[in-house]
């Protein structure tokens, strides 16, 4: 059994460490411990076991949740990126379209004038003529 420091009171009168409790029989006097601390002892130890499961639980479940918040972020950024490059993809096919429509017409345009060219070039050369 470890024995207590003395304490010093104010008037330097010292005092001794309190007798055992009338309850204490000899085996546990022996281990340092009386039957009472014993199951009190326990009892602590299967309440600390009890918490600790419950806080392993508790912070597993904690981590599943974050684990599912990351991975729904990441399902949200995943759509959103995907839509963008759809509509981008498709922006592009527009902007190609435009783009051919616009040489076509271009094209057309240079037909047409070189038509009107060749239309007056003949004009001028049947008056030339006396056509």
């Amino acid at each position: 059994m470890r024995r207590r420091p003395q304490r010093k009171l104010p008037n330097n009168e010292v005092l001794s460490p309190s007798p055992p409790p009338p309850e204490v029989d000899e085996q546990s006097t022996r281990k340092g411990k009386a039957p009472i601390q014993v199951l009190q002892d326990q009892s602590n130890a299967a309440l600390l076991r009890q918490r600790a499961a419950q806080a392993d639980q508790d912070s597993r479940r904690e981590a599943e949740e974050r684990a599912q918040a990351i991975a729904d972020v990441q399902a949200v950024k995943l759509r959103d990126a995907i839509s963008r490059i759809v509509q981008d993809d498709e922006f592009v096919n527009k902007l190609e379209e435009v783009k051919r429509r616009r040489d076509k017409q271009q094209a057309l345009k240079i037909v047409e004038d070189t038509e009107m060219v060749d239309a007056d070039a003949d004009d001028d050369e049947g008056n030339r003529r006396g056509i």
